[in-house]
């Protein structure tokens, strides 16, 4: 994540064993994401996606359907932090 500070779009649909330590570094090191796939990743908690929220601010669309760990918490910081988001899915 560290050497793709201008990556756009990353899809990681359906990486089951993704975790919150590598999707909170892709938020940390990659702010130009405008969009974000992450169907499916049922690791995934709060943390990561909350470090998503505050790091990549450009996001205009969010895909996080069939997120089973994910709570209001990190939803309400993307609604903060993202304000150019135009598409959320939560699926």
């Amino acid at each position: 994540a560290k050497y793709c500070t201008a990556l756009p779009t990353l899809i990681l649909t359906r990486c089951t064993q993704l975790t919150d330590v590598s999707i909170s570094d892709v938020a940390k090191y990659c702010p130009a994401l405008t969009s974000l796939y992450l169907t499916h990743c049922s690791k995934l908690t709060d943390v990561s996606i909350s470090d998503v929220a505050k790091y990549c601010t450009a996001l205009t669309y969010l895909n996080l359907g069939y997120c089973p760990k994910l709570t209001d918490v990190s939803i309400s910081d993307v609604a903060k932090y993202c304000t150019a988001l135009t598409t959320l899915y939560l699926g």
